[in-house]
C-alpha cells in the first residue's frame, strides 16, 4: 500500500463528504459541547482547542492519528487492514450528521444502535455516489472497526481515538492557563478524559505509537495528576453519584500513571 497515495486519496473522499447535506451538518456542530463556556461561540470552542472539537474536522484529526498509528505498525497488520482502519478514521462519525454526537461514556447501548442505522444509511449514500466503488464496498469492513466488538474496534477506540482524545485534553490543560475566567471548564474536559488512561496505557507493549505519545508528554501528564483543582469535580454535582466515581476514577488514574 502507498500510505501517503492512500492518505492523499481519504482527503478527497472527505473534501467529497464535505459538499453534502451531511458534511455540512457536521460543520456546524460541535463536540464536547458541555464543557464549552456559554459565552464562547463555536468559532472560539475550535479556534482554542483545534479542529478535534468540529464534528467534521474531528474525522481529519482521527484519520491524522490512524496514520500515524499504521505507519509505526510495520508488519503486524495486512496492508488491507491498514486502508480499512484509515478508511474508518475519515468515516466513523458520519452517522452522528443524523444523530448528533453524544458523549461517549453518556451514550447508551440504544443510541449507539441508532448511530450504526444511520452511519448505514449517510454511508450507503454517500459512497454510492462516490468515485472510488472500493469504498462503497467496504462499509460492512468499516462497521467491524468502528461499531462491532472485535479486535480492530478495540485497537480503534482504545488507542487512536483514547490518544486523540488526549491530545486534546493535553490542550485544554494548557489552554486553561490562558483563559483563568474559564480554566474550570477546560480542566473537567481534561479531568474526563484523564479517567480513561488505563485505555491507551493497556496497549503500551503492543504499539509503538502509545508509549512515544505519553513519553513525549510525560511531563504535562505528571503536572495534570499532581496539579488539578478539587474544585473542577464540582462539574459533576448535578449527579453526586458520579462526581463520586469520576474522583474514584481520576485517582485510580494517578495512581496507574505513576506506576507506568
Amino acid at each position: 500500500m502507498n500510505l501517503k497515495k492512500e492518505f492523499s486519496d481519504l482527503i478527497e473522499l472527505h473534501n467529497f463528504f464535505t459538499e453534502t447535506k451531511y458534511g455540512q451538518t457536521l460543520a456546524k456542530n460541535i463536540r464536547y459541547g458541555r464543557y464549552k463556556p456559554e459565552h464562547w461561540t463555536n468559532e472560539k470552542w475550535e479556534e482554542i482547542l483545534g479542529i478535534d472539537v468540529n464534528n467534521l474536522r474531528h474525522l481529519l484529526n482521527i484519520l491524522m492519528f490512524t496514520k500515524k498509528f499504521v505507519e509505526t505498525t510495520e508488519r503486524m497488520f495486512s496492508e488491507k487492514t491498514k486502508f480499512i482502519l484509515m478508511l474508518s478514521a475519515v468515516t466513523h462519525d458520519w452517522g452522528e450528521a443524523v444523530v448528533g454526537d453524544i458523549i461517549t461514556d453518556l451514550k447508551t447501548g440504544e443510541q449507539e444502535k441508532k448511530e450504526l442505522i444511520a452511519f448505514r444509511e449517510v454511508a450507503s449514500e454517500t459512497l454510492s455516489l462516490y468515485k472510488k466503488k472500493e469504498y462503497y464496498a467496504a462499509i460492512n469492513s468499516i462497521e467491524e472497526v468502528v461499531f462491532n466488538d472485535s479486535f480492530l474496534h478495540s485497537v480503534f477506540k482504545n488507542v487512536v481515538e483514547e490518544l486523540a482524545a488526549f491530545n486534546t485534553a493535553i490542550k485544554a490543560w494548557r489552554e486553561a492557563k490562558n483563559y483563568p475566567a474559564e480554566a474550570s471548564c477546560l480542566q473537567w474536559i481534561t479531568v474526563n478524559v484523564f479517567v480513561y488512561i488505563h485505555k491507551p496505557l493497556k496497549w503500551t507493549g503492543y504499539f509503538e505509537l502509545v508509549p512515544k505519545f505519553f513519553a513525549a508528554n510525560r511531563d504535562l501528564i505528571t503536572e495534570i495528576f499532581t496539579a488539578m483543582p478539587a474544585s473542577v469535580f464540582e462539574h459533576y454535582n448535578y449527579d453526586l453519584k458520579e462526581k463520586a466515581q469520576k474522583i474514584e476514577m481520576f485517582e485510580k488514574a494517578k495512581t496507574l500513571w505513576f506506576q507506568a
